[in-house]
């Protein structure tokens, strides 16, 4: 609405909004992450769900709190700064990347699920405008070691065993006395 002290009218204005590049993670996958886990592979694949191309995209893996880039002692700390970032060209509408990370978990977490952010850029046409997105990847972080953790189902058999083990010693040995 436009208003004058000669009036007011209504007016329509159009506006093109052109198409864009939008990015959604397609899946994920990892090994078991532990409090305190250090080099765990964590393997993306990142889908160009927009309707345009998406050109020069980059994948880098923000620091947070949880998780850290993993950096071995015997590595050049700059050249681990660069494997926070994956280049995966240029991405038409409905096409796959993948972006793979080396991390670090943070010790003492509880056991649950954690975010790793991810910042999507990429350059969108016409006007070759710099466009950024952060996905965040859900990972569990499973606790250190545990008998009641279904996965774990040998180690609660052995220790079963085990303690039946025990007590019939201790028994055969109060019996001997």
């Amino acid at each position: 609405m436009v208003s004058s002290p000669a009036g007011s009218w209504n007016m329509t204005v159009p506006i093109e909004v052109m198409p864009s590049a939008n990015f959604t993670l397609s899946s994920e996958s990892y090994a078991t992450m532990n409090p305190g886990s250090s080099g765990t592979y964590v393997s993306l694949q990142v889908e160009n769900s927009g309707n345009a191309e998406a050109k020069f995209v980059t994948a880098t893996m923000l620091f947070n709190p949880v998780f850290t880039p993993y950096a071995p002692s015997s590595e050049n700390p700059i050249i681990a700064a660069e494997s926070i970032n994956s280049t995966l060209g240029n991405m038409l509408p409905g096409q796959i990347s993948n972006a793979t990370y080396v991390v670090s978990v943070s010790s003492g977490l509880k056991p649950g699920v954690y975010y790793l952010p991810v910042l999507i850029s990429w350059y969108q046409e016409p006007t070759m405008q710099q466009m950024h997105q952060i996905i965040e990847v859900p990972i569990r972080v499973s606790p250190a070691f545990s008998l009641f953790d279904g996965s774990n189902s040998t180690v609660l058999i052995i220790a079963a065993v085990v303690i039946v083990l025990l007590a019939v010693m201790v028994f055969l040995g109060r019996r001997r006395k």
